[in-house]
């Protein structure tokens, strides 16, 4: 009987270290962010205030999204938005946790990247001094 105290002890906890891995719960990421300095990569983003095209930066918000043609599968991004400039510029930026563009917002073009997203929530981290 000890012998299976173990085995499903075992089990439990390797179910609880690999619950990070399932799909139909949230993803660990930045799942614990709550503010831009908990990412470095972020970080650097806050402390220039200024996009690549010269736009200042208005917020950042953590979203939980997931993918219209996946809808088990639960995502958390960053989504950096600077002010509007020009019709043919982006001005909403999501990231993965680690700092990859998933995808561009506005401009001309609408969407790049991957946009066949639907955002479930989001969550303000920072807002910029207007």
């Amino acid at each position: 009987m000890h012998n299976m105290k173990t085995k499903i002890f075992f089990l439990f906890a390797l179910c609880t270290l690999c619950a990070c891995k399932t799909y139909v719960n949230p993803p660990c990421g930045c799942k614990d962010t709550h503010k831009p300095s908990d990412l470095p990569w972020l970080n650097e983003i806050l402390t220039t205030k200024v996009s690549t095209f010269g736009a200042d930066l208005v917020s950042v918000d953590k979203v939980y999204y997931r993918e219209a043609a996946d809808d088990n599968t639960l995502s958390i991004g960053i989504l950096v938005e600077y002010e509007p400039m020009c019709c043919d510029i982006p001005g909403q930026f999501l990231y993965d946790c680690d700092g990859n563009l998933v995808t561009e917002y506005g401009g001309v073009a609408g969407c790049i990247g991957q946009c066949d997203i639907a955002v479930i929530s989001r969550e303000n981290i920072f807002k910029a001094k207007q």
